[in-house]
């Protein structure tokens, strides 16, 4: 059955980090020249930030003069010196914790190279609560490209551990000389089951992606999608998504196989109340389709008769039941409430 496609108001927010001296418009036009910015612009808006040091001219002698005449200035997140010490990574994220917060939320973070690296270490001191990142709103989802660990001394202990559970796409270029396969292979195996994709000719670039990668990176994007709504969005009903790992959830072939059954709820991660699991409920008229539905539910409960609704045609039967299983009654009442839209 065809996905329906969300709209502009339920698309993700990705904050989107480039590599050592480069730029947010240098990462925005390589996102963009691979295609990968238009294979997931139905389902995410991605934001761009510049690192806050700009790199100084005797600091750009190996950037090439054509690039340098394209773009006006570069940036780097920290710099590492001979002997191995990170210079200005702290002030690098300060200003992403402000930026962040005036900015945001995020539902997710991507980041090529040493952005790469940013993101993972954003995520990870949200996950620790520390310097200053638990106020910000939590990433839902992180996607990293030809990245590494960061092995600072303040911050290389982020990355030993039990695994962190966070859904993480992963982009290796199997010829990347600048940062090893190795490398990034190291930093996915941090995180409990990532997608990773994978091409055998690329170097250290955002490489353009085969029919079947395409189809792998929007299905990670529309699982992470809410339904109703990004983080910003509060005007429909809606169920946050990601927090628990995919083989622990009950998905119902309905709403493009997004909706979670209301019974799973407290299956999930924290339950309904929780910041990541929760379900808002809004107004419906009482002459709403939805409401008409959930009554002719409860009638046919209380005379014998429910309906039964066919995810794989989307139409409904009358199927006659002694006694009546309330559980399927009750679900499938919610489940036409959550699919209808207040304004319908």
């Amino acid at each position: 059955m065809e996905s329906e496609q969300p709209s502009a108001g339920d698309k993700l927010r990705i904050l989107c980090l480039h590599g050592f001296r480069t730029s947010g418009k240098i990462l925005q036009a390589s996102l963009w020249k691979s295609g990968f910015e238009k294979d997931v612009e139905e389902y995410a808006d991605l934001v761009f930030v510049d690192a806050p040091y700009q790199c100084q001219p005797d600091e750009l002698e190996s950037i090439p003069e054509w690039l340098k005449a394209s773009f006006p200035t570069f940036h780097e997140w920290w710099y590492v010196t001979p002997d191995w010490v990170f210079q200005r990574w702290e002030a690098s994220v300060e200003y992403l914790r402000k930026f962040i917060c005036e900015n945001g939320p995020f539902d997710g973070v991507l980041g090529f190279s040493q952005g790469g690296c940013m993101a993972s270490v954003l995520y990870m001191l949200q996950a620790e609560k520390a310097y200053g990142m638990e106020q910000t709103d939590p990433f839902d989802f992180l996607i990293l490209m030809s990245a590494r660990i960061n092995r600072s001394k303040e911050l290389v202990h982020l990355y030993s551990g039990p695994k962190r559970e966070v859904p993480v796409l992963g982009f290796i270029g199997l010829a990347d000389t600048a940062v090893l396969p190795s490398e990034t292979e190291e930093l996915l195996g941090c995180f409990a089951d990532p997608t990773v994709v994978r091409s055998p000719a690329a170097g250290h670039t955002v490489f353009p992606l085969d029919e079947a990668q395409k189809v792998a990176v929007k299905e990670f994007l529309r699982a992470r999608l809410v339904i109703g709504g990004n983080k910003k969005g509060d005007e429909h009903c809606r169920l946050w998504r990601g927090a628990a790992p995919p083989e622990e959830r009950k998905v119902r072939s309905v709403n493009g196989g997004r909706l979670l059954s209301i019974f799973d709820c407290h299956q999930e991660k924290g339950g309904v109340d929780d910041d990541k699991q929760r379900i808002t409920f809004v107004k419906y008229r009482p002459t709403h389709p939805a409401c008409i539905l959930l009554m002719i539910s409860l009638l046919s409960f209380l005379s014998g008769v429910f309906w039964k609704t066919d995810p794989a045609q989307s139409t409904c039967s009358a199927t006659f039941c002694n006694p009546p299983n309330t559980k399927e009654v009750l679900t499938m009442a919610v489940v036409m409430l959550l699919t209808q839209s207040p304004e319908d």
